[in-house]
């Protein structure tokens, strides 16, 4: 797909520039015109884009990665298709990737690679605790700041292509040189195969080549499952040796002697990088003896002076013996006792207290505060004692130091402002604020288009702690035109449906009251909900209580007495006397529907099972009948409540749809 300046994808991403081709795919610099921001879009090229089943791969695997948020890792913003052309939205990083920089500038420095090395594990561990696994680190997929921030790019595409039956020669090739030894045999891969691959990443950055090569891709990949690991200090000598065993390790053939996790080596280059061995500069080779030696002959004037000058000497050796001796006994006796006499404290808790309190608390015993550094904690109030070497209750000499961290409190981010925005597009701006998404609901507004943020609490470009959650309501679009509920009391039955239906409201539940209504007509309507002059929405059902029909005793056949056998005779029931009447069982129902007028009437019990999500869920049911579709249930529940709600339709047909979240979660239909 050759895409032109200019030319805008979906509706909303203008392309800018082309900034770099792939065996895959081409990426674009586009401006986002929604958010207004800089993107970088992916295209799939047209070879892979003709495979259905490639496409739903790679559009599975690309938003599985979306769900990853970490600072060394390119943030995939969103999957799209315009037309034939697939494309994946993701974070622009102003940069270089780490390929153009071996070509320009290795083999770099020691502590710059171990930086790097760093930064790749920090983006694994936290891809890795999400299951996912990049299976194609190489230098081409991670891209370096100009401040010397780590990107890794393109997490879950390599599954997609390596699942694909499509070849593409290039691709395989630009991969070989850096895949684990699994993946050439066509095993099982897993998060080791990512540190495998990081192994012949820091190789790389040390010596400018790769450590196996070969005429084709089969070749190298033998000599990644059969050869020894080519040593990094033969190439470099510069190399640490404690560095070649890390690289050593993770490059092991057997996954039993490899690293376990890329947090095992970041611990370990974090060892290499606190070293002091790994920030010694070079210093020039000694010069040899012959160029530095100076050759004096000095010729005594006569036998005399040298005898004067041989005794001179033998003097100074022995003066030069004696200061030594005196020096010793003197650090013997007097200094070195006050090394090892020190008195020692115990160390008090510092966790949690404020600096000056920390300071003041180590002063009286006698022992001063380090700085070590500063970190955000929102647990912890800013300049509060995080943590502290050594621990508490240990004992330390005097005049020594305690290690702390320090709190820079919680970490602050703007609040965007979502007004106007869809659910997707709200949910990426809460998401790039590293805010979280609250509470969602809907009300009506004569502003703001339906399904778009209305309201947001906390408002626009207000200053909350990072992970805090965005309060949003969705527009459901302008307010309806209200009815007034006329009054249908004294009504029969027939003519209160007439007058529902005349003012555009529809029955609800008709209710014979079996205890009141006594001398009325059958069928007049005793009571009303909603009640006379209430504003209801246009299509809202009003429930009737009406009195019931008379009650028709059944006629008792009268049979003639046959004489009684002689025998004893019963005794009398005897009469219960007169007492009040027992209270109604309020637990049984006391009413019955009937039938309404305007067609029959159909009864269901809705039974929904909040499903894991947000902690408040907005679940609505619709009904569906002979008269306007209508919102008979909406509240807020949290996940697994379960929701037992009768509804009554009217007709032959009546449909119940329930939403959760504006989402359909289950239909039903009944019929007769």
């Amino acid at each position: 797909m050759d895409l032109h300046v200019g030319q805008t994808l979906g509706g909303r991403y203008e392309i800018i520039d082309l900034i770099g081709e792939g065996g895959m795919a081409l990426v674009y610099k586009a401006n986002d015109r929604l958010l207004n921001r800089i993107v970088a879009v992916k295209v799939l090229r047209p070879q892979f884009a003709v495979d259905l089943q490639f496409v739903e791969r790679f559009r599975r695997e690309a938003q599985a990665a979306a769900s990853l948020s970490h600072p060394n890792i390119v943030n995939i913003y969103d999957v799209g298709q315009d037309d034939k052309t697939h494309f994946i939205i993701m974070e622009y990083v102003e940069g270089k990737n780490l390929k153009d920089i071996i070509i320009e500038s290795a083999p770099l420095p020691v502590d710059q690679v171990v930086n790097i090395g760093i930064q790749i594990c920090r983006g694994l561990e936290h891809a890795h605790a999400k299951n996912l696994i990049h299976r194609d680190i190489k230098p081409h997929n991670i891209l370096i700041t100009a401040d010397g921030v780590v990107k890794v790019t393109d997490f879950g595409i390599a599954r997609a292509v390596s699942s694909s039956s499509l070849t593409d020669t290039g691709t395989i090739i630009g991969s070989v040189h850096y895949s684990s030894p699994e993946q050439a045999k066509g095993t099982f891969v897993g998060p080791q195969s990512d540190l495998y691959s990081l192994g012949i990443v820091l190789y790389e950055l040390l010596t400018k080549k790769v450590p196996y090569t070969g005429d084709s891709p089969i070749a190298i990949a033998i000599k990644h499952t059969q050869e020894g690991i080519p040593s990094v200090r033969m190439e470099n000598p510069r190399v640490p040796l404690y560095f070649e065993r890390i690289i050593q390790k993770a490059m092991a053939k057997n996954l039993a002697d490899r690293y376990r996790s890329a947090g095992e080596i970041r611990q370990d280059l974090e060892r290499v990088l606190r070293s002091e061995q790994s920030f010694v500069k070079e210093t020039p080779a000694d010069q040899s003896l012959e160029e530095t030696k100076v050759l004096r002959r000095s010729l005594p004037r006569d036998e005399e002076d040298q005898k004067v000058n041989s005794g001179s000497l033998i003097k100074k050796l022995l003066l030069a013996l004696l200061f030594l001796a005196i020096a010793g006994l003197t650090f013997i006796f007097v200094i070195l006792p006050t090394f090892v006499n020190v008195e020692e404290v115990m160390v008090p808790r510092l966790v949690g207290l404020s600096l000056p309190e920390a300071e003041q608390t180590l002063a009286r015993i006698g022992i001063s505060l380090e700085v070590q550094r500063k970190l955000y904690d929102s647990q912890v109030p800013q300049n509060h004692i995080i943590d502290q070497d050594p621990r508490p209750n240990r004992w330390m000499k005097v005049n020594r130091k305690v290690k702390v961290i320090v709190s820079l409190g919680p970490e602050l981010s703007t609040v965007p402002d979502l007004i106007g925005l869809t659910a997707r597009e709200a949910q990426v701006a809460i998401s790039d604020a590293g805010l979280m998404l609250g509470t969602q609901q809907t009300g009506f507004s004569d502003q703001v288009p339906e399904g778009r943020v209305m309201l947001q609490d906390p408002s626009p470009f207000a200053k909350v702690s990072k992970g805090s959650k965005v309060q949003l309501t969705f527009s459901k679009g302008p307010t309806p035109d209200l009815v007034t509920v006329p009054d249908c009391i004294g009504l029969h039955i027939d003519q209160a449906l007439t007058k529902l239906q005349s003012a555009g409201l529809v029955p609800g539940r008709i209710i014979k009251d079996l205890r009141g209504g006594l001398g009325l007509p059958p069928g007049t309507v005793l009571d009303q909900n909603p009640p006379l002059g209430v504003s209801v929405a246009p299509g809202s059902s009003v429930d009737l209580v009406v009195s019931p029909e008379p009650i028709v005793e059944p006629e008792v056949p009268v049979q003639e007495p046959s004489s009684p056998e002689p025998g004893p005779v019963p005794e009398p029931e005897p009469t219960p006397e007169p007492g009040p009447e027992p209270a109604p069982d309020l637990t049984k129902p006391q009413t019955e529907p009937v039938e309404s007028p305007f067609g029959e009437v159909k009864r269901a019990e809705v039974q929904i099972l909040v499903p894991p999500g947000p902690v408040k869920q907005l679940v609505q049911i619709i009904l569906i009948d002979d008269y306007p579709a209508r919102e008979v249930y909406s509240k807020l529940h949290a996940p697994g409540e379960r929701i037992v709600q009768v509804v009554e339709g009217h007709g032959s047909v009546v449909k119940l749809q329930v939403y959760i979240d504006g989402v359909m979660y289950k239909e039903q239909t009944f019929k007769d």
